[in-house]
């Protein structure tokens, strides 16, 4: 009998997927594994029964350089707002996938950088022994302490690795071999249970080194060559590519050796001597051929962006953004890059969400008001200054960046690369209020030709539009001037600051909106404490009666938030009532 089409669909046959036996799942999690530990996790978080089968997959606590774990694809991203100090955005750059990881505690350690398998070197401020952390696992490996790394002790090592010490590169020469780039021309290398480093000197200078199919290559002035070892005898560096560097062409800074999924990739940033009069110097990229000993010019980075910055460079999918496009390459990357990656922190609820965020890799950052736009400047030659509403994309374009800052061409672009916005705000119903510089306020209005800047003879420490007027704060009181564009308008002191006992502390004033009330704070230090020890006076300040009442806690008239404090900006957050300063 023939079955009509309006039959139901008949059901699928059911499947115990979580019987799915040993030797299968065993395998499966073997493939996971290859791919990425993420995957492998994903796939033991999905049931108890695939959580056993592959329980002999699991890493173990000291196989940190276990080459099965290594978190090659995931980034570390800059420190942002969290729940806590240890907590770290990963970014995953072949997906675009983020995943939020608990660290150790950081704050003893200094971040020398990472490895090119994605381990971040540490270096513990106690003892000074050097790390290898593996974000994903938890896994740490032992290496040396840093006296033996850099030959220096005491306050000299101190100095070199807060201020000084620069990685510029790291990787596993082998299964349990760590090399480091630092300096001139210093490689050191060392295994886990090492006493000390072994420094590996060179009389040509190495802009760049990476350990790669178990040897070290190393860019030099004119040629890439491999770290030659042999016993009795000091290491050498041996030409691996009969194809010399442009010799037409100096070679600059950001010079990388990259591992594209196995092939050796050599990018540098140079100026050519065949165009005295070119703008700026251009990358340069070329594929190894260590086989052929060539180097194959790169016309396409296969559906790739290539990102550049001051202290590493890496190939990233343009599947992790909107705003990365294939084919590209990206300079200066730590100011702009993958800035659509961004959360946005809901200081009420304590809420992350994530926005896309379209064309701002062609815009400087400036910073941000109090309302939580963006300010942002162009970088083309219309240096236009541009207020940015990050939750639906608005725009509001004010007068140019050459008004503010009376400076055009060379003289501009200086400018801007050193400023500091100490504050922005909107002041009445369209009225855009910028501070900068020790007394200079510029305000303007959406449509307006130029900035009107308002000049004031004391220094002021911060400002903030309040109920219709612009609060100053200076050493000496609290004042407000008229929100206007039109002349010079003069302010009036409604408030003296309170002054104690105490050494105050000129650099970290702050006012602060809460919900309708101004909120007046400064740090101070007991003149009885040692330097080092400062607390932060906080006061609410009454316009309409000129006073100050101080705010010995901050639970009760802050409805149980917390003040964060900055150096550009200060906000009422959720928490439980505490003053953190600098986040």
């Amino acid at each position: 009998m023939a079955t009509s089409d309006c039959d139901p669909p008949q059901p699928r046959e059911w499947r115990d997927w979580a019987s799915l036996g040993s030797g299968p799942a065993a395998v499966i999690a073997e493939r996971a594994l290859s791919n990425d530990y993420v995957d492998f996790l994903r796939f033991r978080a999905a049931c108890r029964a695939w959580r056993e089968c592959s329980a002999g997959v699991a890493p173990l606590p000291h196989g940190a350089l276990d080459r099965r774990f290594l978190p090659r694809r995931w980034i570390m991203l800059p420190r942002r707002i969290t729940s806590s100090d240890s907590q770290r955005w990963f970014l995953d750059v072949a997906s675009g996938g983020c995943i939020r990881l608990s660290l150790p505690d950081l704050r003893h350690c200094y971040v020398l950088g990472r490895t090119a398998e994605g381990l971040l070197v540490l270096c513990r401020k106690d003892t000074y022994a050097v790390q290898l952390l593996n974000p994903l696992t938890g896994q740490v490996a032992d290496l040396p302490d840093a006296s033996t790394l850099l030959g220096l002790r005491d306050w000299s090592l101190y100095m070199a690795l807060r201020n000084n010490f620069k990685l510029h590169g790291a990787g596993l020469v082998d299964g349990s071999t760590v090399m480091l780039h630092f300096g001139y021309s210093s490689l050191a290398i060392a295994k886990p249970g090492d006493d000390r480093w072994t420094r590996l000197e060179f009389d040509d200078r190495v802009f760049a080194a990476l350990p790669f199919a178990g040897r070290i290559y190393c860019v030099t002035t004119r040629s890439i060559s491999v770290v030659e070892t042999v016993a009795g005898l000091p290491p050498e560096l041996v030409v691996a590519v009969d194809d010399e560097l442009d010799p037409g062409v100096c070679v600059l800074d950001r010079t990388c050796l990259l591992n594209d999924d196995g092939e050796l990739v050599l990018a540098y940033r140079a100026w050519s001597s065949d165009e005295p009069n070119a703008q700026g110097p251009k990358y340069r990229m070329y594929r190894v051929k260590l086989g052929a000993r060539k180097l194959v010019p790169l016309a396409r980075l296969d559906g790739k962006a290539f990102f550049s910055g001051n202290s590493r460079s890496l190939l990233v999918s343009s599947g992790v953004s909107q705003s990365v496009a294939a084919d590209t390459m990206y300079t200066k990357y730590n100011r702009s890059v993958l800035i659509n990656l961004r959360r946005l922190y809901f200081v009420v609820t304590g809420e992350l969400i994530r926005v896309v965020l379209q064309g701002l890799l062609t815009c400087d950052l400036l910073g941000h008001t109090a309302e939580g736009l963006l300010v942002l400047c162009r970088r083309d030659d219309t240096h236009a200054v541009q207020l940015l509403n990050l939750l639906t994309g608005q725009i509001a374009i004010v007068p140019n960046a050459s008004s503010l800052l009376d400076a055009t061409g060379q003289r501009l672009q200086e400018k801007l690369r050193n400023f500091v916005l100490r504050g922005a705000d909107l002041a009445g119903d369209s009225m855009v209020a910028l501070h900068f510089r020790s007394s200079s306020l510029s305000v303007a209005r959406p449509g307006d030709m130029f900035w009107t800047r308002l000049r004031f003879h004391n220094r002021i420490k911060s400002a903030l539009p309040f109920d219709g007027r612009i609060c100053l704060a200076n050493s000496k009181n609290v004042s407000t001037v008229e929100a206007t564009a039109s002349q010079q308008p003069p302010g009036h002191a409604v408030a003296a600051v309170h002054r104690g006992a105490e050494v105050y502390l000129r650099n970290h004033m702050f006012l602060a909106d809460n919900d309708g009330e101004l909120i007046l704070g400064y740090h101070v230090r007991p003149s009885d404490e040692p330097c080092n020890h400062r607390r932060c006076s906080v006061y609410r300040v009454k316009l309409d009666s000129g006073d100050m009442a101080s705010l010995a806690t901050l639970k009760p008239q802050c409805k149980g938030r917390a003040l964060f404090t900055g150096t550009t900006r200060s906000v009422f957050g959720i928490n439980r009532g505490v003053v953190v300063h600098r986040c």
